[in-house]
């Protein structure tokens, strides 16, 4: 999922990629935030498995007459 993240937003004109790491605890964490974990992210360390962290955003769609509001 980690590669395919990648691959798709490298595809994707109005995505920007802001960071990705694809082992957030071997080193010094990229964001204060990711100090908090999950259970199931306890569960994955515990098997001995890596967590993967993409950051990345998204344009807005534009606005046009056609388009409701949300």
């Amino acid at each position: 999922m980690y590669v395919f993240t990648l691959e798709s937003l490298e595809q994707t004109p109005f995505a920007h990629l802001h960071g990705h790491w694809d082992d957030i605890y071997s080193g010094e964490l990229p964001t204060p935030e990711l100090a908090f974990k999950t259970y199931y992210e306890g569960l994955h360390l515990e098997a001995g498995k890596t967590i993967k962290y993409v950051r990345f955003t998204l344009d807005p769609i534009p606005q046009n007459d056609s388009t409701p509001a949300p």
